[in-house]
C-alpha cells in the first residue's frame, strides 16, 4: 500500500462523526459483564475499519457500520473475558509478530505502520485489542474445545472417498465473509449486514479488509482466505454460485444452513499433480536436429518439399550418431548438436514435440519460422525429487475435520458466552 495514500484515507478519517445519541451518552458506547466499551474505543474500531480498506464511505455509509462494529468490539470483550478466566495469555511477541504479519501484507516498510497510526492520532491499542483477542480465542478452543472433540475412523474413510471421487475435478482458491446465524430472529439483521458488506466490495472495498472485521470464520484473522478447494467439497448453493463467478470476482450473498457467505474466486485451475510437473520442467535433455531451411518467400511446392525430405530422413536415423551424419550429408549449417538444455527453458512448441519422445527416436518434423526441424533427444535424466512428507493422508483428513468441528464449536460457545453475559448497549 502507498503510504501517501494511507496517510491520505488517514486524513479523511479524522472527519468522521458518531451518532448524535451515541455523543449524549458520556462516553460509553456499551457495557459487557464488568468491562466498558468506550465511544473513543468504537470510533477508533471505526477508524481501524477504514484504515485497512482503503476507502473512505460516505457519512450513511458509516452510519450503518456502527453496530456491526460495536458488535464485533462486544464479541472481543467476551473472548478477553473468557480467556482472562482461564489463565489464558498472549504476550507482546506474539502481538508484534502478528503487526509484522499486518504490514507485510499491505506493502508497508517494517515498524511503519505504528509510525503512521500514532501521526493520525488512531491509537494503536485498537489494533492490538483486536489481534489480542483473536489470538487468545484461538488458544482458549484448542485448549478448552479441541479435547471434546472426536472424529471416527469411518468420518475418515467417507471423507478420503470422497476425496477419491473429486480428485479431477476443478479447484478453486478462495476468499470467504461468513456470517452466522445463530437463531431465527437474527435472520433479518444478518441478511442485511450481508447486503451491506456486498455494497461496499462492488464500490471497491478491500474484500480481506472486510473479511477481517466482519467475518466470524476460522479465516476471518488471514483476511478470509480459505486456500485451494476443490470442487464437490463444499455445500451445493456455494458450489453452484462459485461456478457462475468469474475470476478475480466476488458472489452475492449466499444463505445456507448455518449462515450467509460471500465468497471470492480468486483462481481455477485443473487438479495437477505436483510431482510430475515438477519432475518434467527440471529434466535435463540432450538434443540433437536436422534443419531444413526455408525462406520466407517460399512456394508451397518448395514448402512440401523440406516436408517430404524431413520426413524421409527422419525415418533413416534410429540414433544420435545417425542424426549427425545425416546433419553433414544435408549441409545445413544449424545442423548437429544442440546441447543439454532444462525443459523448463526450452520453446513450447519443442516441449510438446520431445515430451514422451523415447531417446534416440526422432520426432516428427516441426515447422519453424525459418525452416523445419526434426529433433533427437541423445539423453534425458530426471532430477532426484526431496522426499515427500510422511504425514499420511488420513492424518491430513483427520486434522481437516478436527478443525471443521473445532470452528464450530468455538462459534457455539461464543454464541453462549454472549447469550449469558450482562450486555447494555448505549447507542
Amino acid at each position: 500500500m502507498n503510504i501517501k495514500l494511507i496517510i491520505t484515507i488517514l486524513l479523511l478519517l479524522t472527519a468522521i462523526n458518531l451518532p448524535a445519541h451515541a455523543q449524549k451518552n458520556m462516553g460509553i458506547a456499551a457495557v459487557v459483564n464488568d468491562d466498558i466499551i468506550s465511544v473513543i474505543d468504537l470510533e477508533a474500531r471505526m477508524n481501524t475499519v477504514l484504515f485497512t480498506s482503503s476507502r473512505n464511505p460516505s457519512p450513511e455509509e458509516k452510519q450503518r457500520l456502527y453496530p456491526q462494529i460495536l458488535r464485533a468490539l462486544i464479541d472481543d470483550k467476551l473472548k478477553l473475558q473468557e480467556a482472562k478466566k482461564r489463565n489464558i495469555k498472549v504476550s507482546q511477541r506474539e502481538i508484534d509478530e502478528a503487526l509484522n504479519r499486518l504490514e507485510r501484507s499491505n506493502g508497508i516498510s517494517k515498524g511503519e505502520l505504528k509510525n503512521v497510526l500514532k501521526r493520525q492520532g488512531i491509537p494503536l491499542s485498537s489494533l492490538t485489542e483486536q489481534i489480542r483477542s483473536e489470538i487468545a480465542w484461538n488458544r482458549l478452543a484448542n485448549r478448552v474445545l479441541g479435547p471434546r472433540i472426536r472424529v471416527s475412523e469411518s468420518e475418515v474413510n467417507e471423507r478420503l472417498i470422497s476425496y477419491q471421487q473429486n480428485k479431477k475435478k476443478p479447484e478453486h482458491r478462495l476468499s470467504e465473509i461468513f456470517l452466522p446465524i445463530d437463531s431465527p430472529d437474527q435472520e433479518n439483521k444478518i441478511l442485511k449486514l450481508a447486503n451491506r458488506l456486498h455494497s461496499q466490495l462492488k464500490k471497491g472495498v478491500s474484500f480481506s479488509s472486510l473479511a477481517r472485521n466482519f467475518s466470524r470464520g476460522a479465516s476471518s484473522s488471514r483476511g478470509g482466505l480459505i486456500g485451494w478447494v476443490r470442487q464437490g467439497r463444499l455445500d451445493n448453493k456455494l458450489q453452484t454460485s462459485i461456478n457462475a463467478t468469474p475470476e478475480g470476482q466476488f458472489t452475492t450473498p449466499i444463505r445456507t444452513e448455518i449462515g450467509v457467505f460471500i465468497l471470492f474466486v480468486h483462481k481455477r485451475r485443473l487438479p495437477a499433480n505436483k510431482a510430475q510437473d515438477t519432475t518434467h520442467s527440471q529434466t535435463q535433455v540432450t538434443l540433437q536436429q536436422l534443419f531444413f531451411p526455408l525462406s520466407s518467400k517460399a512456394t508451397l511446392v518448395e514448402k512440401a518439399s523440406q516436408l517430404n525430405l524431413a520426413k524421409t530422413m527422419a525415418s533413416t536415423v534410429f540414433n544420435c550418431q545417425d542424426m549427425e551424419k545425416a546433419g553433414k550429408e544435408l549441409g545445413s549449417s544449424l545442423s548437429g548438436k544442440l546441447g543439454t538444455m532444462t525443459m523448463s527453458k526450452l520453446p513450447q512448441n519443442i516441449q510438446n514435440a520431445i515430451t514422451g519422445l523415447p531417446v534416440n527416436k526422432a520426432s516428427a518434423p516441426i515447422k519453424t519460422s525459418g525452416g523445419i526441424i526434426v529433433l533427437m533427444v541423445c539423453k534425458r535424466v530426471k532430477p532426484k525429487l526431496p522426499p515427500k512428507p510422511k504425514r499420511s493422508d488420513r492424518q491430513k483428513v483427520h486434522h481437516s475435520i478436527l478443525n471443521e468441528r473445532l470452528h464450530a464449536a468455538a462459534r457455539r460457545f461464543l454464541r453462549d458466552l454472549r447469550n449469558a453475559a450482562f450486555i447494555d448497549i448505549r447507542l
